[in-house]
Formats: structure tokens, sequence, C-alpha cells
């Protein structure tokens, strides 16, 4: 993990030297003193709902889109919300895996272009949330970035559609 650490820091600490802007490598770590990053909280815009789940009692689907407002690209590592036990990425039609579910841990933003997290798709899933969620409350989730920024979101639950199946 160390090795694995150190190239990093390595291969950014010469992307950054070679584009005229020069830091050290103690400067460097991989939650802050990152360039271009102090703003991302600021930077990004997220709008979306959620809706509980046809199958698990305690989970609710979240649906959403990231907007990355900057020039520079932001990265998520990490949703969170004190109504989730935990929060997971799942895609509808594939198969989910840990690599799947760890999706938001160290996710990028690309600068200008907004990502749809829509039904059918790869969403969000809130895992172990209280019954007591109910239909129009609004759900907090906070979305921290690298360097240490955060973005909290009130998410409105939905009311489930119902089931297609005879």
């Amino acid at each position: 993990m160390k090795v694995a650490q150190g190239f990093l820091l390595s291969v950014l600490a010469f992307g950054i030297v070679g584009s005229g802007v020069a830091y050290s490598a103690t400067e460097l770590t991989l939650d802050d003193n990152v360039p271009g990053q102090a703003n991302a909280a600021k930077d990004i815009s997220v709008m979306g709902w959620m809706r509980r789940s046809e199958h698990i009692g305690d989970a609710a689907n979240v649906f959403f889109t990231i907007t990355n407002n900057s020039r520079d690209a932001h990265l998520v590592t990490g949703v969170s919300s004190p109504d989730c036990r935990s929060i997971v990425a799942h895609h509808s039609e594939q198969e989910s895996t840990s690599h799947t579910a760890d999706l938001l841990s160290h996710f990028a933003l690309p600068p200008k272009i907004p990502l749809v997290f829509p039904v059918g798709g790869y969403h969000l899933v809130c895992q172990g949330m209280s019954s007591d969620v109910a239909v129009g409350t609004k759900v907090p989730l906070t979305f921290t970035f690298l360097g240490g920024t955060s973005l909290t979101v009130q998410f409105e639950v939905r009311q489930t559609p119902p089931s297609t199946s005879p």
C-alpha cells in the first residue's frame, strides 16, 4: 500500500512540477493540499431524490445529477448520511460487486459535465434506513471530496411506484 501511495504521490508531483507549479512531496497527501481542490464543495452541485426499495425494506434508491461547475476536475471520496447505515453504488441491470459498491469512494468528476445517476442505471442505495423516514420527508446526504470539503444535499423521499409484476 505504501508503494502505491508513493507512486501516486510521485505521479502527482511530476504532473504538478511539469505544469509549472512546484510542490514538495511532503506538501502533497492523498487528503489535503491538493492543488485545485480547496473549492470542490462550492464548485459542485447535486440535485436528486430517493425512494424506498421495492425489494429490501430498510433500503432506499437514490437518483441524482451531479455537476462539477469548475474548470478543475474533482474527486468524490465518499457519500454518507445519518439516516443510512451505509451507502453503496448499484446498477439496476448489472451484477453488483465490491468494486461497483465502492464507486463513489473514488469517483472523478470532470469539469463542466453533468453526470446522471438515473432510474435503471447506476445509482446509490441507502442501506439500513429507519422505517420512520416517510414519503415526503428529506434525507441529508453528504458528499465528501478530495481535499477535505463536503457538500450536504437534502433528498426528498418519493412514493415507490406500484410493482409491475403479476
